[in-house]
């Protein structure tokens, strides 16, 4: 794993056994001579040979990188590849790395005139963007570092450009004749005041309008001088900050020039899917061997111990996409019903799951691997229970035929019931009517039958002697005796 080492014993190798100053001795003619620069130039490279890309050294050992959003945990060993751990909350690391520690998110300060873009996540830091009314004067990539508030145009200037969250106001001077107290977009031309009947008491300037009138106000002219005098000052105030910010930049820019570049790193090794078994000597080329079972090399490398493969985790809204190979990680695509949220290079590291549209929304557009679902509210006359692509068209009870029984909401349809026909309910009511009057017959009759009996028993118990009548509940009774005595007779 120590690389440069190794490297520069080839490297005095090379020059000790005179291969290069033969080399140099027949650089007598100037292609030969060139050809003698390009050869020293190789060398010199392979000399200072370092760790891999994706490598960094600590204590002389060339250890594999953690992935951006993750931190170094343990320090890799002879036996044992680098332990990472996720950043914690608030923390980042948007490459890859040998930190011990991730990065602290960056705040965006309402003093600097910033406000967040893009929220701090484990593998990226936040994204600054000015606030309303302020322009971005100081920019790294697409992130703001600082803003400042757009400038005002002076009375005697329109505004020709509005300033932009990257541009500045632009300001132009109003024309001969007309005016502006700065914050409009045209110069308004002078009151004409012979036109309207009046004398002309003061003549107009670029920032104010004339004055009519007849005689001059003393309190005018000194609230005038005032504002004036005011105005000067916030301008010169306002140029001199402006200057102080901009040499502060072009210093900052110049140290960013003059920063010292990282060295030139050469690879070691060559083919992905193996690992380093032994390195190189003056004598022999680097021995290669095979990536273990869930362990990858993506890349030529220098490495003598392979990565780990990433392991799926269905809680995160992933499936494997692609298995893990030797040359490849695992490859994860967001599950059915869920949408990418992160992704690194070809494979998805953070999923959701597809946003539900509500009863009275219908789909606008539905989700793929990559985009959350699209809803939208259905319009009058209209429903969607919130599972469809189109909203529907509320029933038309009368259409049918039919009575509308309820009316039909954004979320539901109309509910609709027959019709009640004047025919049937008269007929109902003439059937109502004569099954009454059968019963009331039936009843008139069987009480009339009741009385008959009755009065016949009284009369042939007077007859007999036999006293008042009985009860009606003995009439039955009396009639079978009467029948047993008469037959007994």
């Amino acid at each position: 794993m120590k690389c440069a080492g190794e490297t520069f014993i080839s490297c005095k190798a090379f020059y000790e056994t005179g291969q290069y100053a033969r080399t140099f001795k027949i650089s007598f003619s100037l292609k030969r001579f060139l050809l003698s620069a390009a050869i020293f130039s190789l060398t010199l490279d392979l000399c200072f040979c370092a760790c891999a890309r994706a490598e960094y050294e600590i204590n002389g050992e060339c250890c594999p990188m953690c992935a951006p959003g993750n931190r170094v945990f343990t320090h890799c060993t002879i036996e044992t590849s680098t332990t990472c751990v996720p950043c914690p909350e608030s923390t980042y690391t948007d490459a890859p790395n040998g930190l011990i520690d991730c990065l602290a998110c960056s705040v965006c300060d309402d003093g600097q005139g910033l406000e967040i873009k893009s929220a701090c996540i484990r593998s990226s830091n936040t994204v600054c963007e000015p606030l309303d009314g302020y322009y971005c004067i100081d920019q790294l990539g697409g992130n703001c570092l600082q803003a400042t508030e757009h400038k005002e145009c002076s009375p005697g200037q329109y505004i020709k450009q509005r300033g932009t969250l990257f541009t500045d106001t632009e300001c132009a001077d109003c024309s001969d004749y007309t005016f502006s107290n700065g914050s409009l977009q045209i110069c308004q031309p002078h009151t004409g005041c012979e036109d309207l009947g009046l004398k002309e008491i003061k003549a107009g300037t670029n920032s104010t309008d004339a004055e009519c009138g007849n005689k001059t106000s003393s309190g005018l002219i000194a609230g005038a001088a005032f504002s004036t005098f005011i105005i000067v000052a916030v301008v010169a105030a306002a140029a001199v900050m402006f200057h102080k910010k901009k040499s502060a930049l072009k210093n900052d820019n110049m140290e960013l020039e003059m920063a010292p570049h990282p060295p030139h790193r050469h690879l070691c090794c060559h083919k992905a899917g193996n690992r380093v078994s032994r390195h190189c000597t003056e004598d022999t080329t680097t021995t290669c061997v095979p990536c273990l079972d869930s362990t990858y090399l993506d890349a030529p490398n220098g490495l003598s111990i392979c990565f780990n493969c990433t392991v799926c985790d269905p809680s995160q809204g992933l499936r494997v996409k692609t298995s893990c190979t030797r040359e490849s990680d695992t490859v994860f695509e967001p599950l059915d019903g869920h949408y990418c949220l992160e992704k690194k290079r070809i494979s998805c590291s953070l999923a959701a799951k597809h946003t539900p549209c509500l009863p009275g929304q219908y789909i606008k557009q539905r989700g793929t691997a990559f985009t959350d679902t699209k809803c939208a509210e259905c319009s009058d006359d209209t429903y969607s229970n919130g599972s469809l692509q189109i909203c529907q068209t509320h029933t038309q009870c009368e259409d049918l035929g039919l009575t509308e029984i309820k009316a039909g909401t954004n979320s539901t349809d109309a509910e609709c019931g027959n019709k009640t026909s004047p025919h049937l309910i008269a007929g109902v009511t003439i059937s109502i009517f004569i099954i009454v009057a059968v019963v009331a017959a039936v009843m008139f009759h069987k009480q009339n039958v009741h009385l008959s009996i009755c009065s016949a028993l009284k009369n042939d118990n007077i007859e007999l002697g036999l006293g008042p009548v009985a009860p009606s509940s003995e009439i039955p009774m009396l009639i079978k005796s009467s029948e047993r005595q008469g037959t007994a007779v």
